[in-house]
């Protein structure tokens, strides 16, 4: 069996580690199980060092140079718990109460604050947040917008066609500021929210990941900005910066609204949002732009009318979302056929190597010693057996880089290229 020193360096190599003493105290605490160390890294709060940039994380001292915070509405109601809300018992002209006392009533008497707890106006306890929690709370990716089987631009347009909605695409760039305030005061409001799920399929990216290369290939941002709803400036800036004719900065962070059927830039805003107000006036004029102009629309008034609707949206749908669903269809065929196996680790004689995989839903990672002879396939069959973090039942899919593993099956980890990658998990309701 290796000793700790013999694990250091392997430690180190997959975790990006620079600091051998924090190698040495976690292979300590996991009695110099790799594996466990490994994963006990990952999963702590402190277990990611200044090298080592997650998807999609961004630069803290930037977070801790920001204490503003957008404005609160701080509701008139100041009373209320679990059993609901009430007013003030006393009227606006009187100054006092009269309370009766009891005898044995002891003014000296504290009241001990060890057993109150607060709860919002739902009754829901609360829990108090540390700084660095309400950061990454803040400025987090927004999970409830995104359109998880939307990874990449063409799957993006496949399925917007299908649904008759446009897509929306927002790239980031994890050390700049202002795309953590899109995050901040943007996609966390609840107007734009509502604009969003109703006539969109959104997704974010970084600039380093495929899809983002992708979108400033497909779409330069010295690219012409469509303007179709937007207004240019009254008034131009000039301030030594490079900008577009709306005045915005030409850099990221970057939001673009693509027709699903020609791939067309149909609209973008380039450098950020600085008027939320604004942008939103610029959402629904491009909704209404569209639906009142465009014949193929499809506008749903009532609940009475969804059937035709649906019926309608069914009858446009075209041959190659017809050949995607089949395809959706065939990869679960396959996925249903592979058997769970209990993963065991390859011995030291046989060429091997470690894959991470990152859960999409939640950012958990979970690494698994693997051959380089063994298959796709086994991959799949290693995570059915873990129930513990792929639920039993559940579908999931496997990526690398926009590549759908389940579609190279039986192909070895040598041939896929797959030594030391990181493959993301998605699960498919």
């Amino acid at each position: 069996m290796s000793n700790i020193e013999d694990n250091i360096p392997l430690f180190i190599s997959i975790t990006n580690c620079s600091d051998a003493n924090t190698a040495k105290h976690y292979l300590d605490m996991c009695n110099n199980d790799l594996n466990q160390s490994i994963q006990l890294f990952f999963d702590t709060s402190n277990g990611i060092n200044d090298d080592y940039t997650a998807p999609m994380t961004f630069n803290t001292e930037v977070l801790n140079d920001f204490t503003d915070e957008p404005d609160v509405f701080i509701p008139e109601v100041q009373y209320g718990g679990v059993g609901g809300y009430y007013e003030d018992l006393r009227d606006d002209d009187e100054s006092s109460l009269d309370f009766e006392v009891s005898d044995d009533y002891n003014s000296s008497d504290q009241s001990d604050d060890s057993d109150v707890v607060e709860v919002d106006y739902n009754g829901n306890f609360i829990t108090k947040e540390t700084h660095e929690e309400k950061l990454k709370r803040m400025f987090s990716k927004p999970m409830d917008l995104i359109f998880n089987k939307g990874y990449d631009i063409t799957s993006l347009k496949l399925h917007a066609k299908r649904r008759n909605k446009w897509i929306l695409i927002n790239i980031q760039d994890t050390n700049n500021f202002e795309c953590m305030k899109l995050n901040r005061d943007i996609w966390s409001d609840p107007i734009i929210k509502c604009i969003i799920k109703e006539k969109f399929l959104f997704n974010q990216f970084d600039k380093t990941e495929r899809a983002g290369r992708e979108y400033l290939f497909l779409y330069p941002l010295n690219e012409k900005v469509p303007g179709i709803v937007r207004k240019k400036p009254t008034r131009i800036i000039n301030d030594g910066v490079v900008r577009d004719e709306f005045g915005d900065r030409l850099e990221l962070p970057v939001i673009g609204i693509i027709d699903p059927i020609t791939g067309a830039l149909m609209e973008c805003w380039n450098g950020g949002i600085q008027d939320k107000i604004e942008f939103i006036n610029e959402l629904n004029r491009f909704v209404d732009h569209f639906d009142n102009n465009n014949p193929d629309a499809i506008m749903i008034s009532d609940e009475s009318s969804n059937e035709q609707a649906e019926e309608e949206q069914e009858n446009k749908i075209e041959e190659p979302i017809h050949e995607e669903m089949d395809e959706e269809d065939e990869h679960k065929s396959v996925f249903n056929k592979i058997e769970p196996r209990e993963h065991e680790e390859p011995s030291s004689s046989v060429p091997s190597t470690r894959i991470q995989f990152r859960m999409f839903n939640n950012g958990k990672r979970i690494i698994k010693k693997v051959s380089m002879n063994d298959k796709v396939r086994d991959l799949f069959a290693f995570c059915k057996f873990d129930a513990e973090n792929f639920p039993e039942g559940s579908y999931f899919e496997l990526h690398l880089d926009g590549s759908n593993l389940i579609e190279h099956i039986d192909k070895t980890i040598d041939e896929m290229n797959l030594k030391m990658s990181s493959l993301t998990v998605e699960f498919i309701e």
